[in-house]
């Protein structure tokens, strides 16, 4: 149900059956959240643009052919069988990934810039297993890139909740060979790893990071 409101008249509630199609040259077009069941989207090939102000001479031919198939096309829709159709199947495109990616907000947000920067604090080692970064390290490298979420600097907890092996936990790393006082860390996994479970967690199939497929976080 929803509010329906002619210009004049009162606002009156009924179903609502409208279907949206929206056409953009732009990036980023409608939020689609990583749990999306209503949005199909489709990147279309410029392949017949206009060029020079000239429309592609494919159009005429479309325009000449158009009576005829749009009747043979409305005769596919009402004679073609859809017993098999599933409407909560829904199509999965990499156009749709990368609305998914470009509508991503507050921590994941963060994460996501993170992980294409691929550079952790300086003070961060490897163990072998796992990157282990200390968390007032994290919130210096904020502050010191300006990041925020509305007026106020992340929290490297909630940032990293997605890839982090488990919560925070208190650790004595070295300093020059000498155990330093006990801090607070997080165990973060090889950079490849974590770009994964971002990727699990929006439920993106793929998205192309821009570097070579065996790339691994340096240290700022």
């Amino acid at each position: 149900m929803g509010g329906h409101e002619r210009k004049g008249v009162d606002v009156m509630q009924a179903r609502n059956f409208a279907r949206v199609f929206m056409t953009s040259n732009q990036e980023h077009v409608a939020h689609v959240n990583r749990h999306d069941r209503r949005h199909l989207v489709l990147r279309v090939s410029a392949k017949h643009a206009s060029k020079n102000g000239r429309a592609d001479p494919m159009w005429t031919l479309f325009h000449q052919q158009y009576p005829q198939e749009l009747e043979a096309f409305m005769h596919i829709l009402r004679t073609r069988d859809i017993s098999g159709f599933r409407a909560g199947d829904i199509p999965s495109t990499d156009a749709k990934d990368k609305q998914k990616l470009e509508s991503v907000v507050g921590p994941d947000r963060v994460l996501r810039d993170f992980l294409e920067a691929g550079r952790l604090p300086r003070c961060s080692h490897f163990d072998g297993h796992r990157w282990v970064v200390r968390v007032t390290a994290l919130v210096e490298h904020f502050n010191r890139n300006n990041v925020r979420i509305g007026n106020k600097g992340p929290q490297p907890g909630r940032v990293f909740k997605v890839i982090a092996s488990g919560p925070s936990r208190l650790s004595r790393l070295s300093v020059g060979g000498q155990p330093a006082e006990p801090c607070r860390v997080l165990d973060l996994p090889p950079l490849q790893d974590a770009r994964g479970l971002f990727l699990v967690y929006l439920k993106v199939r793929h998205h192309d990071w821009n570097d070579s497929p065996d790339a691994e976080w340096t240290r700022e």
